[in-house]
């Protein structure tokens, strides 16, 4: 009789002990399912930050990388520039120098535009390809037509021209304005028009010829300008 009185204890203990099984496996379960979300929130900080996997990169992050590389031979590619001139780039050398980074700058106060074709041989090793001559030469008075053809062909066929205007209050300013533009068409160079940039600012100018501080910026802006453009028609 007493084993089976004791039989009843044991069963309820077993079935209790069941019963906590099945509630320690639900809470279990309860417990990984309110975990899920925080690890899924932290792979995608973990995704947000670290780099891509190498096939995802390969796949979208190269041409990218091509791009840049792109801009960047273009950037590199400026045109090397050489400017041949008189006082007025003497006077404005600072501001060429900023607009134009690298320039090479060779002006004399006095010089006329018939020593053109002699300086433009003396600067042969930095002309040719991706490069752009500025004359700026006239001012003196003495030179015209024949002298600027003769530099012309000294740069060689591969260089770009900038021709440059004058703007001198004297008798042969428009003269030799005209000369120079009819160069530049026939020869298809391009026109820095100083005489039209500083026309009607004469005050600019401190002795009706030679720019002050605010003329030489705009000396400086319309040579840049046209070198700008002679080197985008390429």
């Amino acid at each position: 009789m007493r084993g089976l009185q004791g039989r009843p204890v044991r069963a309820a203990a077993v079935a209790g002990g069941a019963l906590a099984l099945v509630a320690g496996l639900l809470g279990g379960c309860g417990k990984a399912t309110a975990g899920k979300p925080h690890a899924v929130a932290q792979t995608g900080a973990r995704s947000a930050s670290a780099s891509p996997s190498p096939s995802v990169s390969s796949a979208s992050a190269a041409p990218k990388r091509s791009k840049a590389a792109s801009r960047g031979t273009e950037r590199a590619a400026k045109p090397r520039v050489t400017v041949i001139g008189d006082s007025i780039s003497v006077r404005s050398t600072p501001d060429l120098q900023q607009q134009l980074p690298g320039v090479s700058i060779d002006a004399v106060v006095g010089r006329q535009l018939s020593t053109a074709p002699g300086l433009v041989r003396q600067h042969a090793g930095a002309l040719g390809a991706n490069s752009v001559l500025v004359i700026e030469l006239g001012t003196n008075g003495v030179g015209g037509t024949a002298d600027l053809n003769a530099a012309i062909d000294a740069a060689g066929p591969k260089t770009r021209i900038v021709l440059v205007t004058i703007d001198a209050a004297r008798s042969w300013q428009d003269p030799v304005n005209q000369q120079i533009r009819q160069v530049a068409a026939a020869r298809h160079a391009t026109v820095a028009d100083w005489h039209a940039a500083i026309s009607g600012r004469e005050d600019l100018l401190v002795d009706g010829v030679h720019p002050g501080p605010q003329g030489q910026q705009i000396f400086a802006s319309t040579i840049a300008g046209a070198v700008h453009k002679a080197a985008d028609a390429g």
